[in-house]
C-alpha cells in the first residue's frame, strides 16, 4: 500500500515537472505608453478625424452661397425641316441647316430670407459637434485601454501568487513523502498536498489564460497587427502601493457637466438644430438674385450664315406661393428633431450625474476594501509564518500548515484584486469627469 501511495506522489511530481510552464509574462509597456500608442494607431481615431473633415467640407459647401455662381454652355444641332403651306398643298419646302451656340451666365443671390446665413451657422455647429465627438472617442478609448492594462496586471499577479503557492505546496509534499515513509502521517494526508499543488498549478494556468485573453483585447485596442501582443509589449508589473484620493461627489458632477465632450457635442447639435429651423423658415421668403449673361449662336443654312449675339443683365425674384404643405412640414420636422436633441441632452445629464455618483461610490468602497484586504493579508501571512515555525518545531501538523498557507494565498489574491479594482474605479471616475483626457494629453 505504501509503495502505491509513493508511486502516486512520484507520478504527481513528474506531471508538474514535465507538463507546466511557470514563466511569468514580463514586458516594458507602461500605462502612459499604451494610451499613447492607442491614440496614435487605433482606427476609431482616424474615423473620427474623417468625420471632422466631412463636416468641414459641409461648411465649405454652405459658404459657397456667399459667392456668385458662373455657368457656361455649348451646343450643336443639325436640323432638317419640312413645310407644306396650307395655301399650296402640293408644295413642299425643305431646308437643312446647322446651329451652334455658346452661353455664359453669372448669378449672385441677394436675398433668400437669411436661409444662407442659417445654413452656414448650422454647418459650423455640426462641425464643432464632430470635433467634440473626437474627444469623446479618445475618452472612451483611454478608459478601455487603461482597464485592459490593469486587468492584464491582475492576471500576472494571480500567476505570481499561484506559482508561489505551488512551490510552497511542493515543499510540503516532499515533507509528506518523508513522513509517510516513516509512517508518522496517514496516506490521505500525504496525498492532500499533492492535490493542493495540482490545484495551485491549475490556478496558474487559469490566470495565464486570462492574461492571454486580455493581452489579445489590449492588442486590438493598440491596433497591433494580428491582435497579438509581442512579449516586449507586455505590461509592467503592478505597483504595490495604493494612494487614497479625496473625492467630492458634487464637485465632480459639476466638473463633468463642464468638461464631458459628448455633452458639449449635444449642445452644438442643439444649436445646429435651431439654425436648421431658421433655414427651413427661409423658404417662406422670396429668393432675389442678380443675373447677367451673354449668348451667341451661329446658324448655317447652306448658302447663308447667320450670327446672333445677346447680352443681358437683370434681377430675378422667385417666390413660392404654394407648395402643398412641404414648407410647413420641413419646419415641423426641424422642430421635432430639435426637441429630440433637448431630450437627449436631459438624458445625458442624468446619465452623467448617475455615472459619477456610481463611480465615486465604487472608488470609495474599493479603497476601503483594499485597506482591509491589506490588513487581512498581513495577519494571514503572520499566522502562516507562526504556524510554519510551530510545524518545524513539531507542535502542529502539516494539515494545519496547509490551512494557514491556503488562507494566506486567498488573502493575497483578494488584496491584488482589490488594488486593481480600485485603480480601475479611479480610471472610470476620471473618464466620467473627462479628467482622463488631461491625464493622458
Amino acid at each position: 500500500m505504501k509503495k502505491n501511495i509513493s508511486a502516486i506522489l512520484i507520478l504527481t511530481a513528474s506531471l508538474f515537472a514535465a507538463g507546466s510552464d511557470f514563466e511569468l509574462p514580463a514586458g516594458s509597456l507602461t500605462l502612459e505608453k499604451a494610451c499613447k500608442t492607442a491614440l496614435d494607431n487605433n482606427p476609431q481615431i482616424d474615423a473620427a478625424l474623417d468625420r471632422i473633415k466631412a463636416a468641414e467640407a459641409i461648411v465649405k459647401q454652405a459658404k459657397a452661397a456667399n459667392y456668385p455662381s458662373v455657368k457656361g454652355g455649348a451646343g450643336y444641332q443639325a436640323l432638317n425641316s419640312a413645310e407644306e403651306p396650307g395655301w399650296a398643298p402640293y408644295t413642299h419646302q425643305r431646308e437643312a441647316f446647322n446651329e451652334k451656340s455658346l452661353s455664359l451666365e453669372a448669378s449672385y443671390l441677394l436675398f433668400d430670407g437669411f436661409g444662407r446665413k442659417a445654413a452656414i451657422l448650422e454647418s459650423k455647429s455640426y462641425s464643432k459637434s464632430q470635433s467634440q465627438r473626437l474627444y469623446d472617442t479618445r475618452r472612451l478609448l483611454l478608459e478601455a485601454v487603461s482597464s485592459a492594462f490593469y486587468r492584464a496586471q491582475l492576471a500576472v499577479e494571480n500567476m505570481v501568487i499561484a506559482r508561489q503557492n505551488r512551490n510552497f505546496n511542493k515543499l510540503l509534499e516532499k515533507d509528506a513523502e518523508k513522513k509517510l515513509a516513516a509512517q508518522t502521517i496517514a496516506a490521505s494526508e500525504a496525498m492532500n498536498f499533492s492535490v493542493k499543488a495540482l490545484k495551485a498549478e491549475t490556478d496558474f494556468l487559469q490566470a495565464k489564460k486570462n492574461f492571454r485573453v486580455i493581452a489579445a483585447a489590449l492588442a486590438e485596442l493598440l491596433a497591433v497587427p494580428g491582435s497579438e501582443l509581442p512579449k516586449k509589449m507586455y505590461p509592467v508589473r503592478s505597483s504595490k502601493d495604493v494612494k487614497s484620493k479625496e473625492l467630492n461627489t458634487e464637485k465632480l458632477i459639476a466638473q463633468s457637466l463642464r468638461s464631458r465632450p459628448d455633452l458639449e457635442a449635444i449642445d452644438y447639435q442643439i444649436e445646429a438644430g435651431r439654425q436648421n429651423i431658421k433655414k427651413q423658415k427661409a423658404d417662406y421668403a422670396p429668393e432675389i438674385a442678380i443675373v447677367a449673361g451673354v449668348d451667341y449662336s451661329k446658324t448655317n443654312a447652306g448658302d447663308y450664315d447667320q450670327d446672333e449675339y445677346t447680352s443681358y443683365i437683370g434681377v430675378n425674384a422667385v417666390w413660392q406661393l404654394y407648395t402643398g404643405g412641404a414648407r410647413s412640414g420641413k419646419v415641423n420636422q426641424a422642430r421635432s428633431e430639435l426637441s429630440q436633441l433637448k431630450q437627449q441632452k436631459t438624458l445625458k445629464v442624468l446619465s452623467i450625474q448617475s455615472s459619477v455618483r456610481q463611480a465615486v461610490e465604487k472608488a470609495e468602497i474599493n479603497y476601503q476594501t483594499c485597506l482591509r484586504n491589506q490588513k487581512i493579508y498581513e495577519l494571514s501571512k503572520k499566522i502562516r509564518d507562526d504556524v510554519e515555525k510551530s510545524y518545524k518545531a513539531g507542535a502542529v501538523s502539516l494539515t494545519r500548515l496547509n490551512e494557514a498557507q491556503t488562507d494566506m494565498v486567498n488573502a493575497a489574491g483578494a488584496l491584488e484584486t482589490s488594488k486593481i479594482q480600485y485603480r480601475i474605479s479611479l480610471i472610470e471616475l476620471n473618464s466620467q469627469t473627462g479628467e482622463i483626457l488631461k491625464q493622458f494629453e
